[in-house]
């Protein structure tokens, strides 16, 4: 037994000299203050940091050191809103607050006010650099943006409740304006807004209840129209909006018959496209390719519908790095075998083939012989694969 006994403890031993040493980052309590200029606006925007960081909700504590108070009130606030413009993950960690469904969402009205606020001293900030950049723009009132921000809040949470809502198509509307509609008006006219909502729609459809619940088949038309109308006039929210579109293509629900999901899913490869048409393309082909590989079972047809649409939107000549983006979403096997079957028509068949075949007069760089190699390599092999040699 004591030979045993000796055995253990210098296990023991040699397995304590050789742990790693570890570190642990304690969260930040109430009662901390920053070493290092207490009370600056730095200190403060580094604290609300790294709360959000670890997952710890957004408080007073975090916010009121922003707020212009003091000194700081002297110019408006514009001290605070340059330095959160320099942090836009702080004004994305406050709109998160106010927008995110679920147990995440601020439900002080105080607290809310301060986060719209900040969020609205942000919007003028960033509205007076463009302005001193020469850029004609619109000059918001604090106050106004405030108040937008808080409503837009307050919509998101009506709509959550509802089976379905109506999306502005960009026209006057007639008799009463309802909640999907001020929303959408209230998107596509203010950035924070715009930025909010999608964020509220990303969170509430790739959540793991919201495919199984009931109003899954007429609220998904209702999100997707909405964040398709956002993304057409907010360009910075489109990222957040392929990744809500991509996220569709996973949702199934066997209450739903089959048409209607893939109606759903038809409605978000459309969405794909107009995002795609927008000026994003090298991140809709790498979205779709990743997709495709970790999803091989997307049905085929799906993927016949989006190859389909996009040679409807692009044409020859084409780009060298526009090329080689959509040669690889090309070559993944998923998407081979969907295009090359014969359901694929022959009105996008011949399409196919000749912007295929225009990769051959690609400009190609003389002086750098491994990119010339590189180039005339993968044009081969996207050639080969699609019998066109």
């Amino acid at each position: 037994p004591l030979f045993r006994k000796r055995r253990l403890d210098i296990a023991l031993t040699i397995s304590e000299l050789h742990q790693r040493q570890r570190r642990r980052f304690t969260p930040p309590t109430d009662r901390e203050e920053p070493r290092n200029g207490q009370g600056s606006l730095e200190s403060a925007i580094l604290s609300l940091l790294r709360r959000h960081a670890v997952g710890i909700q957004i408080d007073d504590s975090s916010l009121d050191p922003l707020l212009p108070s003091g000194l700081d009130a002297g110019d408006g606030g514009a001290s605070v809103g340059e330095l959160l413009v320099k942090h836009p993950l702080a004004i994305r960690a406050m709109l998160g607050c106010l927008y995110k469904p679920g147990s995440s969402r601020v439900t002080s009205p105080v607290l809310k006010n301060k986060c719209a606020r900040l969020v609205a001293l942000a919007v003028v900030a960033a509205e007076q650099n463009c302005m001193s950049l020469g850029e004609k723009t619109d000059k918001s009132n604090e106050v106004a943006v405030t108040r937008m921000i808080l409503q837009g809040c307050q919509l998101c949470e009506q709509l959550e409740i509802m089976v379905s809502f109506l999306v502005s198509d960009g026209g006057k509307a007639t008799g009463p304006p309802s909640a999907g509609l001020r929303l959408c008006n209230l998107a596509t006219s203010n950035a924070a807004v715009a930025q909010g909502a999608t964020i509220w729609a990303k969170e509430l459809t790739q959540g793991s209840e919201f495919p199984t619940s009931a109003s899954f088949p007429t609220l998904s038309v209702s999100i997707l129209s909405l964040v398709r109308r956002i993304a057409i006039d907010q360009p910075f929210t489109r990222r957040d909006a392929l990744s809500i579109a991509l996220g569709f293509t996973k949702h199934s629900n066997p209450d739903v018959s089959y048409q209607k999901i893939n109606a759903i899913k038809e409605q978000s490869i459309r969405l794909m496209l107009c995002i795609l048409s927008k000026g994003e393309t090298s991140a809709v082909l790498s979205g779709v390719s990743l997709r495709l590989q970790q999803q091989p079972e997307l049905d085929a047809s799906l993927v016949r519908y989006f190859v389909s649409g996009l040679l409807e939107i692009v044409k020859a000549p084409v780009s060298p790095a526009f090329a080689r983006v959509l040669a690889q979403f090309l070559r993944v096997p998923k998407c081979v075998d969907a295009v090359r079957s014969s359901y694929f028509g022959e009105p996008h068949q011949s399409r196919l083939n000749n912007l295929l075949r225009s990769f051959d007069k690609l400009p190609v760089d003389e002086q750098q012989e491994l990119s010339r190699k590189t180039d005339k390599s993968w044009i081969e092999a996207v050639l080969t694969t699609y019998r066109l040699e």
